[in-house]
């Protein structure tokens, strides 16, 4: 299995949090698979919905339209990256999927991802929406503070938002949205 070595430590991850979000393009597919090869099997399933080899992974990041999707990162000291967030355009709707590597994770980065992906959206289509499975509690915790309606069958969760009819980032969650904006 192939790994990108990333630092989690506490000075790095401080940093982190200084950081702009950065709209992604074609030059980041390199950084963005190593992202993705750098979650653990478990962490692969929570983000895609199922478990899924490294190959997959690969064409899925070569198969990423950069014209048509936003894909939204955060980068550490080093440049790699340790947050995304792919948003895929289909008619007026938009499929958000989020990614954090452990390291970095409870400090508001996928909160704030997804904030500005729904601040874009708002420009592009009426709605968004994150397919997952329904013990990811993290994407679950980031659905419900920002109004997302919620549906849960088989094992799966969907849920929707208006993005325009919605703030850009929960009241609760402005100040660290700001930080990463």
């Amino acid at each position: 299995m192939s790994t990108h070595p990333i630092s989690s430590s506490a000075a790095t991850a401080a940093a982190v949090t200084s950081k702009a979000i950065e709209r992604m393009h074609a030059e980041a597919r390199a950084p963005l698979l190593a992202h993705f090869l750098a979650l653990s099997d478990a962490d692969r399933r929570l983000r895609f919905g199922r478990p899924i080899a490294e190959s997959v992974i690969a064409s899925y990041v070569d198969g990423i339209d950069f014209a048509r999707d936003t894909i939204l990162g955060v980068r550490d000291d080093q440049a790699h990256v340790i947050g995304v967030a792919h948003m895929a355009f289909d008619g007026d709707s938009a499929e958000v999927g989020l990614s954090v590597l452990p390291g970095y994770r409870k400090r508001g980065i996928a909160s704030a991802l997804f904030g500005s992906a729904v601040a874009r959206a708002r420009c592009y289509v009426r709605g968004i929406t994150m397919l997952f499975p329904a013990i990811n509690a993290p994407i679950l915790r980031i659905a419900k503070r920002f109004g997302m309606a919620v549906r849960f069958s088989s094992g799966d969760a969907e849920a929707r938002l208006d993005v325009r009819s919605t703030p850009a980032a929960p009241p609760t969650n402005e100040h660290r949205a700001r930080e990463f904006a």
